[in-house]
């Protein structure tokens, strides 16, 4: 499958988000700020576009 963009929040979980990330998947990564823990995912406050 190839994949031109991947959003992953909390539920995903941060450690398949960092395995995406480290696999060289096209994770759009989050700030982290407003509690986030990670910038692995998409947090509170983060936005994402597509199209």
């Amino acid at each position: 499958v190839d994949f031109s963009v991947i959003a992953c929040n909390h539920c995903t979980g941060i450690l398949t988000a960092e395995k995406f990330l480290r696999a060289g998947y096209p994770v759009v990564e989050g700030t982290a700020r407003h509690g986030s823990k990670s910038h692995a995912y998409l947090g509170n406050g983060d936005e994402i576009t597509f199209g």
